[in-house]
């Protein structure tokens, strides 16, 4: 007995001293281990925080070390009309602007703009992740108020965190390694902002095995690395189309071989050559040597004063021979401002992002933005007959082809006279010299091969499947995955039966391989009922080392305060399950999770059973309006009434009004992941899994 103790106190040490190691940059007294560079604004300790105050020009309080891959933490606060920021793997050199420090910078601004928890890229490239379509981290600052803050840089991979919501997600290889700096911001002298401060505090870092610490994400990656692609980039299957370096893949459309003159390739940017502004009449429109069906298209490209171009797709070189552009269909690249095509044509269908004289730009969704100086990014994602245009991440085109809508548009526009126009099944990509110089770099190609993408491609939200789901089967997740892997659905929802709350490291690991083996990701744990304060414990404990940044739980109301101090302390998510009529001591609607969690920390909210609030006598189109910056994850099913005798049918059979659920999601720009948990026929459940799916896609595409 004494020695199995003596193994078990030993093996509890050896967890210990595995454990999360955090080291302190400010101890709460001095600012020992900090030096002020660039301008002269103070800096001082104040009721335990560090706080700077705007006086003049750009003032930065910087640590005396460098750090190279780590997970910082800290608090901050900042007053209303100051920008301010934190900068991480910086520099100051005296070549470079004369020691000016430079840097990446977690960005600090309690503006309407909202981009708190971008990334920027200080005294250098600028913008390098904005927030314009990321709806939920807009509103994750709490302004005049403390903010918990999350930065992780582990080698080429940076994220960020405001309040446990995901704000950015970057693939960047600028600096290594370099110190972390808290920046005021300069002021005019002659304004009221002499005086505002921006204040930090609890600020700790980890370097030591960073790397099985981190948060998962599921927010877009973008990676500013130049021509290249990522290993995330690499298994959600992307490719170059243009190497960087060299024509290969890319030939003339009315050549055999790459243009002789015309383009120009320099420091890994493809450029048209100016030639005053005549259509294909130079070197000449390039084209893809190969074809493509279905595919999600990105080129980063900046335009220059007045400049025209364009990025074609289903393009059939053989079609025009004489003189002008070859024949497809037409992202359009244009400086409206100082082109004159932009007043031409109907309603705008020539101008910036537009489907070429056939479609103008929505330019009215959140977040729309075109950098006039810098590069944007165009995608075209093409669906089969679908097809949607985006520019920097925001939709501006969404039309189907082969279709008597889609026919008429092209009978009034200049390419009635083509045959088959913008119909083909497949075709090559273009991108068009029209006399303008405009430059291309970022090229990148994701095909669907053989496979329709679903509807939900292109939406701010996922689709998702909830393991309760699978509850009747138990520990057998590979059944599971081949369901979601057979309707391709690639979120899920983590139930405890098929990953243990106790599970090792190694059988996490080995969990999250099967779910990559199908393309899965499991984006939250739960739900989990939590009695005591010890099932609280080991339920955040549990979510942490699943990587996951989202807890789906159901507390007793007396627990809620302490809930309260893990959220704070483990800087995730929480969202409590609505249970409907027949738990109604267990948050039996939306109404009662938010009389409940809306004086607590903003990171408690709920996952909303769009079913279980219906059958409460609740609308949940109503309540995702009113709640919907709370609402943290949605289970959807329907149901045959709005009360306790209502039961779960397959979406579509029931009575909840999907179409406006659907159009309410994209309105409130809801960016989290709508998890079908269907619970008719547990024992067989897969033909109503594959209806509902398929009714919910079919909705998400009709209400387009």
């Amino acid at each position: 007995m004494k020695k199995n103790l003596i193994i078990t106190v030993m093996l509890l040490f050896s967890c210990a001293l595995q454990a999360q190691e955090w080291t302190t940059l400010f101890n709460g007294k001095d600012l020992k281990g900090w030096k002020k560079l660039n301008g002269k604004a103070p800096f001082a300790v104040k009721d335990g925080a560090i706080v700077g105050t705007a006086t003049g020009t750009h003032t930065f309080l910087c640590t005396e070390k460098d750090y190279g891959d780590f997970i910082l933490e800290f608090e901050f606060k900042v007053d209303a009309g100051l920008n301010s920021g934190v900068q991480f793997r910086s520099e100051s050199k005296k070549t470079y602007q004369d020691g000016r420090v430079h840097g990446y910078q977690f960005e600090m601004d309690p503006s309407e703009s909202g981009w708190s928890g971008g990334v920027y890229d200080e005294a250098g490239r600028g913008w390098l992740y904005g927030l314009s379509a990321n709806v939920n981290a807009k509103s994750a600052l709490r302004r005049g108020d403390w903010n918990s803050a999350r930065i992780e840089a582990v080698g080429n991979s940076i994220r960020t965190w405001i309040n446990g919501y995901s704000c950015t997600n970057l693939w960047d290889d600028m600096i290594p390694q370099g110190f972390i700096g808290l920046q005021v911001h300069s002021v005019n002298a002659e304004t009221a902002k002499q005086g505002l401060t921006a204040a930090w505090k609890n600020i700790r870092i980890c370097t030591k095995d960073v790397e099985n610490y981190r948060r998962a994400t599921t927010i877009p990656e973008i990676n500013t690395v130049l021509n290249t692609i990522s290993p995330a980039e690499e298994k959600d299957g992307w490719k170059l189309l243009w190497d960087g370096k060299t024509t290969d893949g890319w030939r003339g459309a009315k050549l055999t071989a790459f243009p002789s003159k015309g383009w120009a390739i320099n420091d890994g940017i493809l450029s048209v050559k100016p030639s005053g502004g005549a259509e294909s009449a130079n070197g000449g429109d390039i084209v893809t040597v190969n074809e493509y069906k279905n595919f999600v298209l990105s080129v980063d490209f900046k335009i220059t004063k007045g400049a025209n171009s364009g990025i074609k797709y289903f393009v059939d070189p053989g079609l025009n021979k004489g003189e002008g552009s070859a024949i497809g269909c037409e992202f359009q690249i244009l400086d409206d401002n100082n082109h004159p095509d932009a007043k031409a044509g109907v309603k705008g269908n020539r101008t910036l992002a537009s489907l070429y004289d056939l479609i103008p730009p929505d330019r009215s969704a959140a977040g729309y933005t075109f950098n006039e100086s810098g590069f944007n990014t165009a995608t075209v994602i093409v669906n089969g007959n679908r097809v949607q245009h985006f520019l920097n991440g925001v939709k501006t085109v969404d039309y189907v082809r082969n279709t008597p809508e889609f026919n008429a548009l092209v009978a009034y526009s200049k390419y009635r006279d083509w045959p088959n126009f913008g119909n083909p099944a497949q075709g090559h990509i273009l991108l068009q010299d029209h006399g303008d110089e405009v430059f291309f770099k970022n090229i990148k190609i994701k095909e669907v091969a053989g496979n329709q993408l679903p509807p939900e491609v292109g939406e701010a939200f996922k689709l998702g499947i909830a393991g309760f789901t699978f509850a009747r089967f138990g520990t057998d997740l590979d059944k599971a995955l081949d369901v979601m892997q057979k309707l391709d659905v690639k979120y899920l929802c983590i139930k405890d039966f098929h990953l243990p709350l106790n599970s090792t490291e190694e059988q996490i690991s080995a969990f999250h391989a099967k779910l990559a083996s199908k393309g899965v990701t499991g984006y939250a744990v739960g739900p989990i009922y939590m009695n005591t304060e010890e099932e609280v414990d080991r339920a955040f404990e549990y979510a942490s080392k699943v990587g996951v940044n989202l807890i789906v739980g159901v507390p007793l109301h007396n627990l809620l305060p302490y809930v309260d101090k893990k959220v704070k302390e483990y800087n995730m998510l929480y969202a409590i399950h609505l249970h409907g009529p027949d738990m109604p001591d267990k948050y039996p609607d939306a109404d009662d999770v938010w009389n409940n969690v809306k004086e607590l920390d903003p990171r408690i909210g709920m996952c909303l059973d769009i079913g279980h609030d219906t059958r409460n006598g609740k609308d949940p189109v109503a309540d995702l309006k009113k709640y919907h910056s709370r609402v943290f994850d949605i289970h959807i099913k329907d149901v045959t009434g709005t009360t306790k005798a209502g039961r779960s049918f397959e979406i579509g059979r029931g009575v909840i009004d999907f179409p406006a659920f659907v159009s309410t999601l994209r309105e409130v720009g809801y960016t989290g992941s709508c998890s079908l948990e269907h619970e008719r026929n547990m024992d067989d459940p897969f033909t109503g899994i594959g209806e509902s799916i398929g009714y919910f896609r079919a909705v998400i595409e009709m209400t387009k």
